[in-house]
């Protein structure tokens, strides 16, 4: 069933109807077959009648074209009262989130772990997309990256600032990181570089024996090597020595080590190459052994 009925029209032409009709629920049975363990399968948006009645307004084009200039004005005046305060919300939002007054901020570049509660007690925000520390003043013995608010935030239609609108919420729509998190890496990277004495070493298909530092391992799967439908694990080590040189082992294989850890490489150089400007030294056919403590 449908019914419309009308109930009364008003000065302005609106007119009032009373509707029902049949439940699009339960399709006008009133039950519902799948609901049966509960209530007896009652429908509950009908109460088991069938029929849904609700009360609606039509307007004539002239009264809705009336009413959207109406909603048009108050949201005009709405945003204006909104202008006014922006200055003063503004000042809050900077003060909270590691912004000077004048809506800057420095990133704080190179391994900040080890004075990370120095650099809360100064101020500093975490940013989970650069993942740096980043304050309002510029710490005294830190290299630091200059970050404008609003290449962090985006600004409302009043002008407002506000931590819902951080563009690291859009990082999983747009699957990247925003600009300034690019901009912090090339940063982090250039000073890298900068610092680095690292220079390759041997020559290719030299057979070596080197004591190294453990630095980190970054692993991925791919679809060779692995049993049947299975894919399997590339893991790339890299190590450094005590000059500062970098060396990079490509394999399958896993290294039980943490960071700092001292070890023993002997391997074969198989190239040598950069990245992000740093030479590295690209060994293979390697075996790495534990350097252990001698107790005195």
């Amino acid at each position: 069933m449908n019914e419309k009925i009308l109930m009364k029209t008003d000065k302005n032409g609106t007119k009032y109807y009373h509707i029902r009709c049949s439940c699009a629920k339960c399709g006008g049975t009133g039950m519902i077959d799948y609901y049966r363990p509960v209530n007896g399968g009652v429908c509950f948006d009908c109460d088991g009648s069938g029929i849904n009645e609700y009360d609606m307004k039509e307007y004539t084009p002239e009264y809705e074209a009336k009413l959207a200039e109406q909603r048009k004005k108050r949201a005009e005046k709405k945003l204006a009262e909104e202008r006014k305060h922006a200055a003063e919300k503004n000042a809050k939002f900077f003060e909270m989130n590691g912004f000077t007054p004048e809506g800057k901020t420095y990133f704080v570049l190179g391994n900040t772990y080890d004075i990370k509660e120095q650099l809360k007690a100064q101020g500093a925000k975490w940013d989970n997309l650069s993942r740096h520390w980043h304050m309002p003043t510029q710490p005294e013995g830190l290299e630091t990256f200059e970050v404008s608010v609003d290449e962090m935030y985006y600004a409302d239609a009043a002008g407002v600032y506000d931590w819902r609108n951080w563009m690291g919420f859009h990082e999983a729509e747009e699957d990247n990181m925003t600009h300034y998190a690019y901009k912090i890496e090339e940063a982090e990277n250039n000073k890298k570089v900068r610092e680095s004495t690292s220079k390759h070493v041997g020559q290719v298909g030299d057979k070596i024996t080197l004591n190294v530092i453990y630095v980190h391992t970054a692993s991925w799967e791919n679809a060779y090597g692995g049993w049947l439908n299975h894919s399997s694990v590339t893991n790339l080590h890299a190590f450094k020595d005590d000059e500062g040189n970098v060396y990079v082992w490509k394999t399958a294989n896993y290294i039980e080590a943490e960071y700092g850890d001292t070890l023993i490489i002997q391997g074969t150089v198989k190239d040598h190459s950069e990245y992000n400007g740093i030479p590295q030294t690209v060994l293979t056919r390697c075996k790495v052994t534990a350097v252990k403590e001698v107790k005195s």
